[in-house]
């Protein structure tokens, strides 16, 4: 191995070491110690974003961030930085970014499959996926019992409102409620095909919600999405003409559609991809 010959090499060096301490779950080096520079190099070196119910990357970055304040403040910004529907207690993340709207400031990213991957119509989506949850939950819980026995008996475990509220939401409501609090956004993927169903294709002349939320910012002029730069979306029964309010946001650089179809007189509904997407700049 060679010697680091910059401050910089150290750092990544040290951040290695401390990074594979913090995954093996050891206390043996106190975060206060660190300056901010080198806990944010260790950060950097945490993939956030995986299509796994159990992202172990991200779940020890919860842990630690509840390890001190100053911890938690250098990173809030990378737990909410990349988002999949994919990911861990989805519902729970929009929770917290729906109580707390500053949270969502720090995404960048949004990753998201408007139908269900396995199939499932929204309202088997909501009932399994939310089970899926609450299971997960408890294998979680199952590691420290000794200090949670008592929990399940405690009121504050009891669904409230507010989680009967979020229990309903389906997916395309979550994406909306993302979407709504992610000024800073700046790559967004959507897929929302109707599962390949042609039946389940969308009319026309009436796009999904979140769709219209993203072109009602250009028509409004309220410049929501100031920072996004790509998208990359799949939309059958979508006209392209729904397009053109889509790519005058502001500084949209890249634009991928895949599944979008367009009408023509002679062969009606005519489904165009775009395998590679196209460059604005």
């Amino acid at each position: 191995m060679t010697n680091p010959s910059t401050d910089s090499d150290i750092l990544k060096i040290e951040g290695k070491v401390l990074k594979d301490n913090m995954e093996a779950g050891s206390t043996s080096i106190s975060l206060e110690i660190l300056p901010d520079e080198l806990v944010l190099n260790i950060l950097d070196r945490f993939p956030t974003r995986k299509f796994s119910k159990r992202n172990n990357h991200l779940r020890t970055l919860c842990n630690f961030a509840l390890t001190n304040r100053r911890f938690h403040r250098l990173a809030i910004p990378y737990i909410y930085r990349d988002i999949d529907d994919g990911g861990i207690n989805i519902r729970k993340l929009v929770r917290s970014i729906t109580n707390e709207p500053e949270l969502g400031n720090h995404i960048r990213s949004i990753r998201w499959c408007v139908v269900d991957r396995n199939g499932r119509d929204d309202e088997t989506w909501k009932t399994t996926s939310f089970k899926e949850e609450e299971d997960k939950d408890a294998e979680d819980d199952d590691d420290d019992k000794d200090d949670n026995q008592d929990e399940s008996n405690s009121p504050a475990t009891q669904d409230s409102d507010e989680d009967k509220f979020m229990k309903n939401m389906t997916k395309e409501t979550l994406l909306m409620t993302l979407l709504a609090h992610s000024i800073n956004l700046f790559d967004l993927c959507a897929v929302d095909d109707g599962g390949g169903d042609m039946d389940k294709y969308y009319d026309p002349d009436s796009p999904p919600s979140w769709f219209n939320f993203l072109c009602a910012s250009v028509i409004d002029c309220s410049n929501r999405f100031q920072r996004l730069q790509k998208l990359n979306i799949s939309l059958c029964g979508m006209r392209l003409e729904h397009i053109h309010a889509v790519i005058q946001l502001p500084v949209l650089r890249w634009i991928g559609l895949a599944q979008v179809v367009h009408l023509t007189p002679e062969l009606g509904w005519e489904p165009e991809k775009c395998e590679k997407g196209v460059s604005l700049a």
